[in-house]
């Protein structure tokens, strides 16, 4: 059996893991959760449905205590990657969605964490968002809009 798939039997299997599991060590601790979002390209704007489609990179990261190791046992991986399914997720949705059906939250994200040595993960990813935005076009074409993608 290779490190990495050792690695994986011991942290996530062998560990009594359970993702469903908020990963703090005293439930009484905050778990903080860093989000950030990059705009790549503004796709459209529909002022009549008053929506607004983005394609975006964010990022999401946090510490999780059950998932450690000492590289040093594991012929020297400090990093893997997992499907999201096998680990605590945080729930970060886009509270205005105007995409059709629930389509603002985890589902978006089509990518793999990372897991560090240490606890960190990070997921990276690459999606595309339809939210409203309550659009005046009563200057246009000299008009301004802002328009804000709320998450929580």
């Amino acid at each position: 059996m290779s490190a990495e798939h050792r690695l994986l039997q011991d942290v996530l299997y062998h560990n009594d893991y359970d993702k469903e599991v908020r990963p703090v060590m005293n439930n009484h601790e905050q778990l903080k959760v860093y989000f950030a979002l990059k705009l790549v390209q503004i796709v459209d704007v529909d002022g009549k449905s008053e929506a607004v489609r983005v394609n975006v990179w964010t990022t999401q990261n946090w510490k999780d205590p059950f998932l450690t190791w000492d590289p040093s046992d594991y012929g020297g991986i400090e990093e893997i990657n997992v499907t999201p399914t096998m680990v605590w997720l945080p729930i970060i949705i886009l509270y205005n969605n105007a995409a059709n059906g629930f389509a603002g939250g985890p589902e978006k994200y089509k990518t793999k964490v990372v897991i560090n040595s240490n606890g960190t993960v990070n997921w990276f990813a690459a999606t595309q968002f339809l939210f409203s935005c309550k659009i005046n076009i009563r200057w246009f074409p000299f008009d301004e809009q802002y328009c804000y993608m709320t998450f929580g």
